[in-house]
């Protein structure tokens, strides 16, 4: 599976709970867990809630279900939800097969996979990191147009395969894209990437890393 890239937005609708019930499927998870690590979960969510912004889900778990996780906030904070309040999330395996990392300023979700062959898995939803930078990032920058070092981290960090296109002829699909679009927000979203997080997923150590905010948390 060449497409591991994701419309973050599509991740945060109803629409998204058939990827990850094939996901679940796929490697026999019992449950994967939806978690937002920004804002922090336990410095903000739980200091001003008394609970964590974290959720498992369950096989079996309807659309409708995951729809209600992602928009029931805390009683006295409903714009607080998943929905509404996040910067960084992540669902992840029960098994720690697989992961994905989702950054909303970005607009993009990251699929890494701790080892397996998922080629019989297959859904329009998906991009290419190459066709992510094209057609998904600039829509979250001011004048749809992606700075070049964010182009060239993410291809550093995180590569379709080895058969993509040189950097250059990326940048130039983008600009190139950038220049027909007639629309776009004026409003440019806060920049920031967690490179770090993206290659513990491409190296396929983000498993550990998120066992250890689980113990940290004390999350059943």
């Amino acid at each position: 599976m060449n497409e591991s890239v994701l419309d973050f937005d599509h991740a945060m609708s109803r629409h998204f709970w058939s990827e990850l019930e094939e996901l679940i499927g796929f490697f026999g998870d019992s449950f994967a867990i939806i978690a937002v690590l920004d804002p922090h979960p336990v410095d903000y969510y739980y200091n001003e809630f008394s609970q964590y912004n974290w959720c498992v889900l369950q096989k079996g778990t309807t659309a409708d279900e995951y729809w209600s996780i992602l928009e029931q906030g805390p009683e006295e904070s409903p714009a607080d939800s998943i929905l509404i309040n996040s910067e960084v999330i992540v669902w992840i395996s029960s098994k720690m097969k697989w992961a994905i990392w989702g950054e909303r300023s970005y607009g993009i979700c990251v699929l890494g996979l701790n080892d397996g062959d998922i080629s019989g898995y297959e859904s329009e939803s998906w991009f290419t990191m190459d066709q992510a930078i094209s057609e998904l990032l600039p829509l979250n920058f001011r004048n749809c147009t992606v700075p070049e070092e964010i182009t060239s981290m993410l291809l550093k960090c995180y590569r379709s395969n080895k058969h993509s296109k040189p950097e250059s002829e990326i940048i130039a699909d983008s600009m190139e894209l950038t220049s027909r679009r007639t629309k776009c927000s004026n409003l440019s979203r806060k920049s920031r990437v967690s490179c770090v997080y993206i290659e513990l997923l491409r190296e396929q150590r983000i498993g550990l890393e998120f066992e250890k905010e689980l113990g940290n948390l004390h999350i059943m």
